[in-house]
């Protein structure tokens, strides 16, 4: 149970503090990118983004992203190591989407819920494959 609660914390308090967080699930292989620096021209972002094969591919990716901004300085790395349907029933997906709006109002906001709404997605077609035995070997076969 602690553990939950220390990956809540640390997901809040890297949206409070941190200006590019990563977020790392167990049940899919993409993950979150939040970026929420802004500028006269450029609200913050939010993107679904494949697994990165090295943090400097990470680096490039943003990069090619962002390209009016200055690399930050450290991008934080969250762990949620539960299903992403969790992160709603906990609140760190509500925590995403206000930290969102208070950055970059009801369009980025939007952006947020639809980041949510597509890991949601992508979590249930990952369950799907398993069961169904798609892109996955058994460890014992039937007798």
């Amino acid at each position: 149970m602690e553990t939950h609660n220390t990956d809540e914390r640390q997901l809040l308090r890297s949206l409070e503090e941190a200006e590019v967080i990563a977020v790392r699930f167990t049940t899919i292989p993409q993950r979150l990118l939040i970026d929420l620096r802004t500028s006269e021209i450029d609200g913050p972002m939010i993107k679904v983004l494949p697994r990165a094969r090295s943090a400097e591919e990470r680096v490039r990716t943003l990069k090619k992203l962002r390209p009016r901004f200055k690399l930050p300085r450290k991008i934080a790395g969250v762990s949620w190591p539960r299903f992403v349907r969790s992160l709603e029933e906990q609140g760190g997906a509500d925590a995403i989407v206000n930290q969102m709006a208070i950055v970059g109002g009801v369009p980025a906001a939007r952006a947020a819920r639809e980041a949510v709404d597509e890991l949601l997605l992508l979590e249930r077609r990952e369950i799907y494959k398993a069961i169904k035995g798609e892109d996955y070997r058994t460890l014992w076969e039937l007798a």
